[in-house]
């Protein structure tokens, strides 16, 4: 069986023609491919030399009350009433906030007039 150009391509490259894929043409196809192309190939070294994240940003209670002007008894009355920003609890007794949170929280009670919303 002979090479085959897939109706589908208008290149010509030539397609596999035996069913143990040996095929010396396509062998010499892929080696100039892989020779010339750099692009795949920076691809892929690009994502191994990309620095990492910096590490995210948590603040305290303490920390968020002073950026919200409140204290962290409020913040945690906020918590308790489900009313206050999000929040993050790494544990039992530790929660965190984050400022892109804090931030959202001070948009979403931004107003132009004291008209109920």
């Amino acid at each position: 069986m002979g090479l085959r150009t897939p109706p589908w391509t208008s290149r010509g490259t030539p397609a596999l023609a035996s069913e143990d894929g040996d095929n010396p043409d396509m062998a010499k196809h892929m080696t100039a491919v892989a020779e010339t192309s750099d692009s795949a190939t920076s691809t892929i070294i690009g994502t191994d030399t990309a620095e990492p994240a910096a590490p995210m940003k948590l603040l305290t209670a303490r920390q968020a009350g002073e950026q919200l002007g409140v204290s962290p008894e409020t913040l945690e009355r906020w918590r308790g009433a489900g009313t206050g920003p999000a929040f993050i609890r790494l544990s039992g007794r530790y929660i965190r906030y984050r400022p892109d949170d804090l931030e959202a929280f001070i948009e979403a009670r931004r107003r132009q007039n004291t008209a109920r919303a």
